[in-house]
């Protein structure tokens, strides 16, 4: 409460020793950061009040919606060629390099991985090779995809057998991990997306907030903080 005459911002701990470019602002730049945690501090009117911020900076990493998420569904089939997807975000401007899906013994046929913007425009397209018989299976671009912080896009892939694995409900909430979100149905449209169709193209149509376990691969560098 009252008047704030005065702020200092510090750095109290990290593995180096970066450049606070205005540390007498309300806000200020960091300049100089390397991989690892920091901690700052900011100092309002000589100490009355102090809070913290802790950074953790990674470099030039790869993330994926999901790590360690356990799988249990049979493989399923509907008959019919299809296209499965899903929505998500990144906090940060990056790459994607590739997209990934999770196979099930049994799931033959053709994959092709792609991704798409939220309007449907197909950025990207890969085939699937050397596929293992279950487990993540992963395509890369033949160039990395710049995408936008903030904005949606579809991961998705064609089995051309219509062999595929779900879990139904699961996106009621979000996914994140890292900079990656895989979006809430009801977060820009519904989410776990898929298409009828005999060659690749944009899924459109959502069952019952199904995921559908298809990935993005993303590059880039990313920085959490946590306040205190």
């Amino acid at each position: 409460t009252g008047i704030i005459s005065s702020y200092l911002w510090t750095r109290v701990s990290g593995p180096n020793t970066p450049t606070i470019t205005t540390s007498n602002a309300v806000s200020t730049t960091v300049t100089g950061l390397i991989q690892g945690t920091y901690i700052f501090q900011l100092s309002v009117n000589g100490g009355i009040s102090t809070a913290n911020t802790t950074v953790n900076v990674v470099t030039n990493s790869t993330w994926t919606m999901f790590t360690s998420q356990a799988l249990v569904s049979p493989i399923e089939n509907d008959r019919l060629a299809l296209e499965l997807g899903v929505k998500f975000r990144s906090e940060v401007a990056g790459f994607i390099t590739g997209v990934r899906f999770y196979k099930t013994t049994g799931n033959s046929g053709t994959h092709t991985g792609e991704l798409y913007s939220s309007a449907g425009a197909r950025l990207a397209q890969a085939v699937f090779t050397g596929e293992t018989a279950s487990g993540w299976q992963q395509v890369l671009f033949s160039s990395p995809v710049a995408i936008t912080a903030g904005t949606t896009y579809i991961a998705a892939y064609h089995s051309s057998a219509g062999n595929y694995t779900s879990t139904g409900n699961y996106f009621a909430t979000g996914i994140v991990n890292g900079p990656l979100t895989g979006l809430a149905d009801g977060t820009d449209g519904s989410n776990g997306l898929y298409a009828y169709t005999a060659a690749p193209a944009f899924p459109s149509n959502s069952f019952q907030k199904t995921n559908y376990w298809v990935d993005a691969i993303f590059s880039g560098t990313f920085t959490s903080s946590d306040q205190t």
